[in-house]
């Protein structure tokens, strides 16, 4: 075949080499790779070869080269149909474009084989990296048939500092696997920066969506990686994957925006059918198939020393949440549990070990333990005790994972801080004792057999009534909750029914009784079922008793690396977890969250097993019956630091399972630097639910003040703010929810008793309680009763404070130190705050003394704040005598209750210069009192009848007071009509 010299023009690309071109044609068309119109291109003369898929000959011998600037892969034969093989054809795309644009059209590209990129450029030099742009997500799609390797392999080809492949982008496709295809992830970047992802959809990878891996090799890792508009569903592993090796955490600068991951991960719960021989931490457990909800498995998949967690055991509630090892020797059903968590005596090898056998280096966390003959294996746990000093700065004791073992005579375990020089120390009677149990006391075991609990009821245990299928039980101490089944076998019939089997629990209605659902309703309104009535029961098909590993292996999200930005994302419907940050050596850094959404998540939302600095503003969590969710936030210090954690603005909307909002937790755990703040519950506080556990609050100054006020008509008792008395308007309040009220079309089952503490803002009358028409009592609307005292409680209802009275001589009436605040609470009832005492007289009434004076009776001790945790010092005046009282540690529990008596007190007239005080002006007095220099006046105040009056007093000398007096009012005071009182504390 031969054209004319001005002819640009040729045919197929596969028939190249039959194009006989003139000499001076040095650009040329063809009409299609393979097919007209697929892939047609424009090719340049060049002076040689060799040959690839972009450079051919003609039939002349003249070499001409791909030249045009839009690449496809339609250019190298890609047929994209669904059915041809386009892997080679994609990677000669790639090839040929070295990092510049390749544009995938319309269609579907199967590919069997890995795609790998490898490339280096130092940084700031941008390029080669993959440079993938579609047409669309809904138009161009690959389908992932690889197995064992991932579909796209990103990395250099020199691992060092500063040397990364740069410039990724990926736009505009969906990658999907339609077919075949195991264990394979759709994309792994192992050495990049600047890598750009938008308007990408993954979906259903045997692997995971996205792999960000670095510690592979000494290098920077994956820097710099922007995701924007992704939608990442139904991933075996996980959505994304993004992690470091041990000690690394070089993946730096990652922001992930309208990023969306959706049903990823796979089912790692296994229901427990027995646990037997719970003694001296050793666990037996049988596992039965997994639950109805997922598809079957035989058997389960731990190995020796995995780390794994039980849940909803009800019958021995002390073995849950407790992290386990696996035993030596598990079988295909059953296996050991050990518990890693070592108790104050332990349980296993303990010897004191030669003169300073601890060594640190300078800024690094690694401490050497030289410890002869030790023993021990990476993994296991130590402690420490006997070290005399610091060493390099670094205090040692207490329990630490080994990380490495170095030989059978050290071991190296990870110190808290890093150490600030190199050194060895320890001094002469340092300890290590090793253990992987626990005691457990097993006399506190009920029984656990197939996920049920059984026991005995009492006599006539059921009351059936007329008309209605619901019943109520008698079952004291019961764990059982709405949703789950209780089976009864020995009852006789009551009210028409004959209740042996099985039936739904549908209402707890306490500690001690729940209402089931009979198949029929009953004939009468009776009480029954006679002696011999035994029950057994479950926690129902939401909480049932699992195992599972203790840091998930699967799930939505995994990250571990420096800076992080989430914004505007979303989670849901992800097994084991939603987003997983592991806690390891090379701590990850820098966690921000704004606007992201966990909902529907199988069993944890957020998990966290090490952290330094985590910022969460303006999210929100949903939850539903049929996805159970047990932690929507779980910051778990065991082996790693936690701090500097954040939550502000919170939305929470659960359903009724059980579960806990927010958990902090371990000995590595700072709590004093974690916070949450202003969470909105829009639907919580069912049966078995908590807010908080082991989280703190910022501390309230508390300026509230109990007061008896006599009024027209009648008297009453006020909390209020003490600006009158040189003080403030602030006051602690424990947020605990609507308290019955409907939310949501729905009925809480009860307030919450461990919800947050806040500063609530007392307005200027304070909150009034007279005999019964003011306030809520703490019973249903009773008068008070005569000659009795009563504690005041201060408690939020429904986004309202009240004070509620309770007489002391009644069960419930009492007050104790809440250990995480200091606060004085209700034990029986931790929702509420203890503000104080009062105590009627002998005639109730609207019109008629409320309070008495008695010595027996106080009003409010005010308690000086000290740390967050621990205990705190308290001071009352005692009742008609104006004198201080102090106590330290508790609260006091009679008028005269204090350890002693801390302060002097004096009243006395005394001559004013000038003696009329105009408005605004101040007088300056000084007065004899038993004190001395060092002491200080806690309140001084004037007349009641010139309220106008504000004192300041100071011990100005021995046995001298100055006071200062000022006229507040816009008229003149006589002074001189007053007394001026003063009470001071001895130092």
């Amino acid at each position: 075949m031969s054209i004319t010299p001005h002819a640009f023009g040729v045919g197929l690309f596969t028939a190249f080499s039959t194009f006989d071109i003139p000499v001076g044609v040095d650009l040329v068309r063809t009409s299609g790779y393979a097919v007209a119109g697929r892939g047609d291109a424009l090719y340049a003369a060049v002076a040689s070869g060799p040959a690839a898929p972009w450079r051919v000959q003609d039939a002349n011998g003249r070499w001409f080269e791909l030249s045009d600037d839009l690449i496809t892969p339609q250019m190298f034969g890609a047929v994209a149909d669904g059915v041809a093989n386009d892997t080679q054809p994609l990677k000669d795309a790639i090839t040929f474009a070295g990092g510049r644009q390749v544009n995938l059209p319309g269609g579907k590209y199967v590919v069997y084989d890995q795609i790998a990129v490898l490339s280096t450029t130092s940084v700031g030099a941008f390029g080669p990296g993959l440079n993938l742009v579609g047409d669309g997500m809904v138009e161009t799609i690959i389908d992932n048939r690889c197995s064992n390797e991932s579909l796209f392999y990103l990395n250099s080809t020199v691992h060092a500092p500063f040397t990364a492949q740069m410039g990724v982008r990926v736009a505009r496709l969906t990658v999907t696997r339609l077919t075949s295809g195991v264990n394979s992830s759709a994309f792994e970047l192992v050495n990049a920066y600047q890598v750009q992802f938008d308007q990408v959809v993954i979906e259903k990878q045997q692997g995971s969506g996205i792999l960000l891996k670095n510690g592979d090799y000494v290098d920077d890792g994956w820097n710099s990686v922007a995701f924007s508009n992704l939608w990442i569903d139904g991933c075996v592993h996980w959505g994304i994957d993004a992690t470091g090796g041990y000690a690394r955490n070089e993946g730096s600068f990652s922001k992930f925006h309208n990023v969306f991951i959706q049903s990823c991960g796979s089912n790692e719960y296994f229901t427990l059918s027995n646990i037997s021989n719970a003694t001296q931490g050793e666990v037996s457990v049988l596992l039965a198939q997994l639950p109805r909800t997922f598809p079957q498995k035989a058997g389960h998949p731990f190995r020796e020393g995995d780390r794994i967690m039980l849940w909803g055991v009800q019958g021995m509630s002390q073995i849950n949440d407790v992290i386990y090892k696996v035993g030596p020797d598990p079988t295909a059903t059953t296996f050991k549990l050990y518990s890693n968590v070592l108790p104050s005596s332990p349980v296993g090898t303990s010897a004191t070990l030669g003169s300073n056998p601890l060594a640190t280096v300078a800024l690094s966390r690694v401490v050497t333990v030289t410890a002869p003959a030790h023993g021990a294996a990476r993994g296991d746990f130590v402690q420490i005790s006997g070290v005399t000093n610091p060493i390099g700065g670094v205090a040692i004791g207490g329990s630490y994972e080994i990380i490495s073992v170095l030989n059978a005579n050290s071991y190296t375990i990870y110190s808290n801080v890093a150490a600030t020089s190199t050194a060895t120390g320890g001094g002469s009677a340092v300890k290590a004792a090793y253990a992987l149990a626990a005691p457990i006391d097993t006399t506190a075991f009920g029984t656990f057999v197939s996920g049920m609990v059984t026991g005995s009821l009492p006599t006539n245990p059921f009351s059936t009534a007329s008309g209605q299928a619901g019943v109520t039980v008698s079952h004291t101490g019961h764990s059982g909750v709405v949703n789950g089944v209780a089976s009864f076998s020995g009852a006789t019939a009551v009210g028409g029914l004959t209740l042996n089997g099985s039936y739904p629990i549908i209402q707890v209605i306490n500690a001690n009784s729940y209402v089931i659902e009979a198949p029929t309703t009953a004939s009468s309104t009776a009480s029954g079922g006679g002696a011999a009535v035994s029950v057994a029961y479950s926690a129902g098909p939401t909480r049932q008793a699992e195992v599972s590993y203790f840091e998930p292996r699967t799930g939505g999200l995994r990250w571990k690396g420096q800076l992080l930005h989430l914004l505007s994302c979303g989670f849901t419907l992800n097994q084991n977890v939603a987003q997983f940050i592991p806690g390891d050596a090379g701590l990850a850094t820098g966690v921000l969250c704004e606007q992201v959404t966990w909902e529907n998540s199988y069993r944890r939302h957020v998990f966290c097993t090490g952290i330094d600095s985590f910022t969460a503003i303006a999210n929100q969590f949903h939850g539903a019956e049929a996805y159970p969710t047990w932690t929507g936030v779980e910051f778990n210090g065991w082996r790693h630091l936690i701090r500097g954690v954040s939550w502000d603005g919170t939305a929470v909307r659960s359903a009724r399972n059980r579960s806990t909002q927010w958990k902090l937790t371990g000995a590595n755990a700072l709590p004093a630097t974690c916070r949450v703040r202003r969470t909105v519950w829009q639907d919580f506080d069912y049966v078995g639910q908590r807010r908080f556990d082991g989280w703190q609050f910022d501390q309230v100054e508390d300026d509230g003040l109990l007061r008896h006020v006599v009024s027209n008509p009648g008297e009453f008792i006020s909390f209020g703010p003490s600006t009158t008395d040189g003080g403030g308007n602030k006051t602690p309040l424990r947020m605990r929810g609507p308290n019955g009220a409907q939310v949501n079309g729905q009925w809480p089952e009860a307030a919450s008793t461990t919800g947050e503490w806040i500063e609530w803002q007392l307005g200027p009358q304070g909150l009034v309680r007279r005999n019964s028409t003011d306030g809520l009592p703490l019973t249903s609307g009773n008068e008070l009763a005569k000659n009795a005292i009563y504690n005041v409680y201060l408690y939020d209802a429904d986004g309202a404070p009240f004070i509620a009275l309770a007489n002391t001589a009644d069960a419930g009436s009492d007050f104790s130190i809440d250990p995480l605040t200091g606060y004085a609470i209700r034990t029986s009832d931790p929702s509420m705050r203890w503000v104080g005492r009062v105590k009627t007289d002998d005639v109730i009434g609207q019109a008629a003394k409320f309070l008495t004076t008695a010595d027996t009776n106080y009003i409010a001790p005010s308690r000086i704040a000290g740390s967050q945790l621990g205990s705190s010092d308290w001071f009352w005046e005692e009742a008609g005598k104006r004198k201080l009282w102090f106590k330290s540690g508790a609260l006091p529990t009679s008028q005269d209750g204090g350890s002693y008596a801390i302060a002097g007190s004096f009243e006395a007239s005394a001559t004013y210069d000038p003696p009329l005080l105009a408005a605004g002006a101040s007088a300056t007095t000084t007065l004899s009192a038993a004190c001395a220099l060092g002491d200080y006046v806690v309140a001084a105040s004037f007349s009641a009848d010139q309220a106008g009056v504000v004192v300041q007093g100071y011990v100005s000398a021995a046995n001298q007071i100055t006071a200062v007096l000022t006229n507040s009012t816009s008229g003149t005071i006589n002074l001189a009509e007053g007394t001026l009182r003063a009470l001071y504390q001895r130092r």
